[in-house]
This record gives C-alpha cells, structure tokens and sequence, in this order.
C-alpha cells in the first residue's frame, strides 16, 4: 500500500486552508502561547492565577 505524503508550506494553518492572513495570525498566536501554556503546567498555576499574574484579568 503506497501513501501520499503531502510536505508542509510551514504554516500548518495554511495546510489546512486557513486564508493568508488568518492563517498568520494563528500561526503566531501558538508561537506566542506554547511557551506561556508551558510555564503555567511547570508552575502549577491556574489560568486564572496565571492572567492575574500577567494583569490581564
């Protein structure tokens, strides 16, 4: 049995036919928060303790 393998443009969004710019925006909006979700796990914290911290709440 032969597969398609299908190589990525980089931008998993736009693989998944988000339009350019939304494609984008969501791209750099899961740069920005992997790192943040990883700190909150690490440190055990609440999301909510977590927006208190960064004044967002």
């Amino acid at each position: 049995m032969e597969r398609d393998i299908t190589h990525s443009s980089g931008n998993v969004f736009e693989d998944f036919s988000f339009e350019g710019s939304d494609a984008e925006t969501l791209r750099v909006r899961a740069r920005l928060m992997a790192p943040l979700e990883r700190s909150v796990r690490e440190r055990g914290i609440t999301q909510a303790e977590a927006a208190r911290e960064l004044g967002t709440q």
